[in-house]
């Protein structure tokens, strides 16, 4: 990852804790842009930035919150993965079907070997 100074980057000292602070900075989004100044484009200075409170639970709700995103999350993540492949296959298939280079039994054929 790159960034500049036009940027603040928030990592948990916790690593456990990514999802909560990930969340949490999405969550508010909306008040950091309020917050923002500037002419050409917007931002939250630092400064400001570090003066917002931060809403903590305590520690065993953030770590069971934690555990339960990352699951959620693996499963996005898996079924992103699992969508480009068959956008492959699709994107595969559909021309040599079109053209006739292969026949609808070939090509269920090709899908159960792949799945």
């Amino acid at each position: 990852m790159a960034v500049n100074q036009g940027f603040i980057v928030v990592n948990p000292l916790d690593k456990r804790l990514k999802w909560w602070i990930f969340h949490e900075m999405q969550s508010r989004v909306d008040e950091f842009v309020n917050q923002a100044n500037g002419a050409t484009f917007l931002e939250l200075g630092r400064g400001k930035f570090k003066n917002l409170p931060v809403c903590l639970p305590d520690d065993a709700v953030m770590l069971r919150f934690c555990t339960e995103a990352d699951e959620l999350h693996a499963a996005a993540r898996n079924a992103l993965i699992e969508s480009a492949q068959l956008a492959e296959l699709r994107d595969a298939l559909i021309p040599a079907l079109i053209s006739g280079r292969l026949r609808v039994r070939d090509a269920e054929k090709q899908v159960e070997d792949v799945l």
